[in-house]
């Protein structure tokens, strides 16, 4: 119900005085598809230069809700869609940590997208080295969604029109450079449809055996990443429904957790009422859809800008041109060694025992599909 009325408040705005929705001109801008990162702190570094011209406000068009201007070519209409819930994801490689930022990034994105971004190859490394396994909670709010007009699109931006003037006719060795700079400085793709709004986000970090043994005692990693989340951000009220032993037990086996806020940042008191209210006074692109580049440079170039971006691979630090090996999540695991006739070690989850008392410390192993082994209860 509050939410609700914040909304209302927000749209009651006189046509007579309104002004362009904040930050509206990330619509129109291109993506370098290999920098990107949507989870980022503050902004998104994937987006370069424009390639529409959103500066243009001749038309007198206003945003559906008549609260903002829009620039010509563009819509923009209220689209509140805010949850004060965090939401997990496990994150076992580099793989899963792609998919995750894929659900805030729709579009047609080939070889290995976000690998040359620093958090991409901090994940790589901690989950390929240190064998750690991730668990990403994110809380997002998205207050309004602007696109291009797909029939009646803004003019292509000046410096993006000479540029392409400027390609040479083919990519070749000898013009690769001129090709290479051109995308990184445009991107590799266009934003054309993009949601506002703001995102908190936290990242846990677990060793992998040890998160193994959590899953074994029957810990709801994801429930107690949800509610632990709200607890980083020092507000039980953005957590969820938790059970407290498996809270401690998170909490316990934790390697290391940090923090990113997409947009406006939590309020000092943590009230998420405040935070929604700021991201709909202040949004950010938080979601969006993009298009390749080749798209929007003519006929005659379309098919060299496209294999100029197969090849940028090689030539962004850190990128890849192919997604790495998967590596499999881990299995729940017996928290303990059981002993079988004091002698033999023996785990009944996965012979497929029958359930068996042990030898001091007492355990109960359900032989079940969910191999969870559970303490015996006297």
């Amino acid at each position: 119900m509050v939410l609700f009325w914040l909304l209302v408040q927000a749209t009651v705005a006189a046509d007579a005085d309104v002004s362009p929705l904040t930050n509206i001109g990330y619509v129109g801008r291109g993506y370098n598809q290999f920098l990107g990162n949507p989870h980022a702190s503050v902004v998104d570094p994937g987006f370069r230069a424009s390639v529409f011209d959103v500066s243009q406000y001749g038309s007198g068009r206003v945003t559906a809700d008549r609260r903002f201007q829009t620039p010509d070519g563009v819509d923009a209409y209220p689209a509140l869609s805010c949850d004060s819930q965090f939401f997990s994801t496990e994150i076992t490689d580099a793989n899963a940590f792609t998919t995750a930022l894929r659900a805030s990034v729709a579009g047609d994105m080939k070889m290995a997208p976000f690998s040359g971004n620093v958090e991409y190859r901090k994940i790589r490394e901690r989950t390929t080295l240190a064998r750690s396994v991730f668990i990403e909670s994110t809380s997002t709010c998205e207050v309004y969604v602007a696109r291009i007009r797909m029939f009646d699109p803004p003019a292509l931006a000046g410096e993006f029109v000479t540029a392409v003037r400027g390609l040479p006719p083919q990519y070749s060795n000898e013009t690769l450079q001129e090709y290479n700079s051109f995308l990184n400085y445009f991107g590799t793709h266009v934003v054309v449809n993009i949601a506002l709004g703001a995102r908190l986000g936290v990242l846990h970090e677990f060793d992998a055996v040890q998160f193994a043994r959590m899953l074994g005692e029957g810990v709801k990693v994801k429930v107690a990443a949800n509610a632990n989340s709200g607890f980083v951000f020092g507000q039980v009220g953005l957590g969820t429904t938790f059970d407290h032993q498996q809270s401690d037990a998170f909490q316990r086996q934790r390697l290391s957790v940090s923090t990113f806020t997409t947009g406006t940042r939590l309020p000092p008191n943590a009230d998420p009422d405040l935070w929604l209210q700021s991201a709909i006074d202040d949004p950010v692109p938080v979601r969006y859809t993009l298009v390749p580049i080749a798209e929007f440079v003519g006929d005659a170039l379309r098919g060299e800008v496209d294999r100029a971006v197969a090849t940028l691979c090689n030539y962004v630090p850190g990128a890849r041109c192919t997604e790495p090996e998967r590596i499999a999540p881990p299995a729940p695991l017996c928290p303990e060694t059981v002993y079988f006739d004091r002698w033999q070690p023996v785990n009944p989850c996965i012979w497929g025992m029958s359930p068996i008392q042990t030898h001091s410390p007492k355990l109960l192993c359900a032989a079940d599909e969910a191999l969870v082994c559970r303490r015996a209860v006297h």
